[in-house]
């Protein structure tokens, strides 16, 4: 199941999706109408906690989004995220990976939405985090294109090192806020047809930047609720990532973010994200 799904949905992106692959993610039998997407354990995805980080959590939840809408337009259709929501429910376990599973709830025009939950790979029925995403189809794309690719082999090129990922991110304190760069690395490519950064990477920049904002304070607090509205395709260059503080409280924080990329003619950046997001306690 895995070989046969990601053969159809890398054959109808053109190629390889180099951040699904850096991800080493496994396509599972759908169940019950649901799309199932593994993320397992690996370093690279951990924040300081040791387990997988809220951030990478979104990547998946932005995976499974693309994977369940798809076939709500016959296969015949690439997918974008127009905007991820998610919620946290309860702390990601340490050296546990995740499972995920989506389906889309309606699809008008050119528009699908998707809910998805997140669990544990060894509690799969106990969701950790709930998500939605608003998706929009971008490209046209023939049954003969999506039939006529017969391999895909892995990638063995892309650097395993954990700061080649958000986690990675070069983060310094500015007042009430934070800011950052996430150098350009190949394994951050999405839709390589649209030269594209997939959005699930630059969902995770930006919930790892406000994770990392989170932990600096004097009272830690742990992103709850946050949304990403994705403004502009990423391209394939650096990201300036900018968080500021609306509200910080000894419980609650309201943080805004962008995500912004060089503009290729000099003039000003453009923003390719920004995120809203809700900071506070997990347990006790």
């Amino acid at each position: 199941m895995h070989e046969e799904q990601r053969h159809r949905f890398f054959s109808l992106y053109d190629g390889v999706i180099a951040f699904s692959e850096w991800c080493a993610l496994r396509f599972l039998p759908p169940e019950g109408g649901d799309v199932r997407v593994l993320m397992p354990f690996l370093p690279r995805f951990a924040g300081p906690d040791g387990a997988i980080s809220p951030g990478m959590a979104a990547g998946l939840a932005d995976v499974i989004a693309g994977q369940a809408s798809v076939p709500a337009f016959d296969w015949t259709k690439q997918v974008a995220t127009v905007s991820l929501q998610q919620s946290v429910l309860a702390p990601i376990p340490p050296a546990k990976g995740l499972i995920g599973r989506g389906r889309t709830l309606s699809c008008c025009g050119d528009l699908a939405h998707v809910s998805m939950e997140i669990a544990a790979e060894d509690r799969p029925d106990v969701p950790l985090l709930t998500a939605q995403a608003r998706m929009i189809a971008v490209r046209d794309v023939s049954d003969t294109a999506v039939s006529g690719r017969t391999h895909f082999p892995l990638h063995v090129d892309f650097d395993p090192d954990p700061r080649f990922g958000p986690e990675g991110m070069e983060t310094t304190p500015v007042a009430n806020g934070l800011q950052g760069r996430l150098p350009y690395q190949a394994h951050f490519m999405g839709n390589a047809s649209r030269n594209a950064l997939h959005g699930g990477l630059i969902a995770a920049a930006l919930y790892t930047a406000a994770e990392r904002y989170g932990a600096s304070l004097a009272d830690p607090l742990k992103a709850l609720d946050s949304t990403v509205d994705f403004l502009a395709t990423g391209r394939p260059r650096d990201l300036d990532i900018r968080i500021q503080a609306e509200r910080t409280g000894r419980r609650i924080a309201f943080l805004t973010g962008h995500a912004l990329q060089a503009h290729p003619e000099g003039g000003e950046p453009v923003v390719v994200a920004r995120l809203s997001a809700t900071l506070g306690k997990l347990g006790p």
